[in-house]
């Protein structure tokens, strides 16, 4: 078996991205990934797969807002 293999069954993409999927099929049917059909069986192309998610821009998480709560949450991050 390869290691990197060059298709993914839906299975395995979903396993692979962390993504759903309900989420792999749209992003085919948005022609997002590539997707090819083998008999019944749907074979992701793994390189789309991972070209699609390097594309993604990062993520915007703001700190939380300062509540009196909030110290207490610093400080037990600060003890880890």
């Amino acid at each position: 078996m390869l290691s990197n293999p060059l298709m993914l069954s839906i299975r395995d993409a979903c396993r692979s991205s962390a993504l759903g999927r309900t989420t792999i099929y749209k992003l085919i049917g948005l022609h997002k990934i590539r997707a090819v059909k083998v008999g019944s069986k749907t074979l992701v192309d793994a390189q789309s797969l991972q070209d699609f998610l390097a594309g993604l821009p990062p993520a915007q998480i703001r700190s939380p807002e300062k509540t009196p709560n909030s110290r207490r949450a610093e400080i037990a991050l600060t003890q880890r």
